[in-house]
């Protein structure tokens, strides 16, 4: 399996439930962050461990970071 990471370019902004429906079905684990309507952080993964959990928001942290600046 090879690691694949895409960062689709959005020209205007979409909601975090379309985010959600685009991307079901096409992920193993994840972790979602986000506010929720009373402004209030929601955090929600996929893994148990503390471990697994870090390392994939710095991979994602990362790769994000790559993008932005080559």
């Amino acid at each position: 399996m090879s690691n694949v990471i895409t960062f689709p370019g959005v020209e205007e902004e979409i909601t975090a439930d379309e985010v959600l429906e685009n991307t079901k079905g096409k992920v193993l684990d994840c972790i979602v962050i986000g506010w929720d309507a009373d402004g209030n952080l929601h955090v929600a993964g996929t893994m148990s461990g503390d471990a697994e959990v870090i390392s994939l928001l710095e991979i994602g942290k990362a790769a994000f970071v790559h993008e932005l600046i080559g």
